[in-house]
């Protein structure tokens, strides 16, 4: 009886974040035109399998934590768009679109919020150039972006840091220098300004070239603000900046009220010019299908392998399998 409660718990959560997912991503929808091209999905993984990794430092030691809910919200804000006119003509196009995203995560099934959620403001600025042929649709893509990333703590960056007299954090005298200290995933403060451009392509076949579709984007990030600074010990342990690699596939099925679209996310990005901490290279893979009278939500599957994507944990190495909900805009 006591795990079918704490079953009923788990799923009366999760529902409760999906209504809240559906509540949001429903305003953007209220934008009829699109909004851009690969942009991040919001969505909804109930109880995620850790297959390697996901412990947490608990009162000075590392123990498993099994996660009850894996969730990213990505609520579009469009500023301007001029993408719906290649639906009916050759030729440029732009999108300006503003995601105040966050991502959230929780542990067990009574309350545990793994500190902290992750604050990712975006603003995403796309060029586009399209030509078609009678069966085949291309689209060149440029994209210029503007990221904060941050996780609102306020405690030292290692783990075994204290806090030194003058205010700032260092390792006690005793401590030996280690190569790859540990970082604090309590209340590290973990904070950095990205600016980033992507370029790639779409292509489209099939009819009214929407029956099938493979888009490529190729990025590079530098952690580098336009305004104000990074730390200089985060920048030390978190890097210069990343290389990415952006891949989806889709194909659409059926039609009317029927209609969908089963299609692969896959992402990939490493991290370059860190001095403390050694970060693993990130592979993240989505197998979706997405409903149209479901107001492009579905089920999806993902699997993560390599670099915790969550905040202070980019250091950490992880293999997880989830199955929930998503919605793409």
């Amino acid at each position: 009886m006591s795990l079918l409660l704490r079953w009923l718990a788990l799923l009366s959560r999760s529902s409760v974040a999906v209504c809240l997912l559906l509540c949001i991503t429903s305003q953007a929808r209220a934008w009829k035109e699109p909004l851009g091209m690969m942009l991040e999905p919001t969505y909804a993984l109930p109880v995620p399998l850790f297959l390697r990794g996901g412990e947490d430092v608990v009162t000075s030691r590392a123990e498993r934590v099994p996660y009850t809910l894996d969730a990213g919200i990505n609520l579009h804000v469009p500023l301007t768009s001029s993408l719906v006119a290649l639906d009916t003509r050759d030729g440029w196009a732009h999108s300006f679109v503003f995601i105040p995203r966050v991502d959230l995560r929780h542990g067990r099934a009574d309350s545990f919020p793994i500190r902290t959620p992750g604050y990712y403001p975006t603003v995403r600025f796309q060029v586009f150039h399209q030509r078609r042929s009678d069966t085949l649709r291309r689209r060149v893509i440029a994209e210029f972006f503007f990221a904060h990333h941050s996780n609102g703590q306020s405690g030292c960056l290692y783990r075994d840091q204290v806090d030194a007299p003058n205010g700032r954090c260092g390792f006690p005298k005793e401590e030996p220098a280690r190569a790859n200290p540990p970082l604090n995933h309590i209340d590290g403060s973990f904070a950095t300004n990205e600016v980033g451009l992507r370029g790639g392509i779409e292509l489209s076949w099939g009819p009214k070239q929407s029956a099938l579709r493979l888009t490529a984007l190729l990025g590079a990030v530098l952690f580098r603000p336009l305004v104000g600074g990074i730390d200089p010990e985060i920048e030390a342990a978190y890097g210069l900046g990343r290389g990415e690699l952006w891949l989806r596939f889709g194909k659409r099925l059926g039609q009317g009220d029927l209609a969908s679209e089963l299609g692969v996310r896959v992402r990939a990005d490493a991290r370059f010019g860190s001095q403390t901490v050694r970060a693993p290279a990130s592979l993240v893979v989505d197998s979706f299908w997405r409903v149209d009278v479901m107001r492009d939500w579905g089920p999806f599957v993902r699997v993560i392998a390599g670099s915790d994507p969550y905040n202070i944990r980019f250091a950490s190495e992880v293999l997880t399998l989830g199955v929930g909900m998503m919605w793409e805009p």
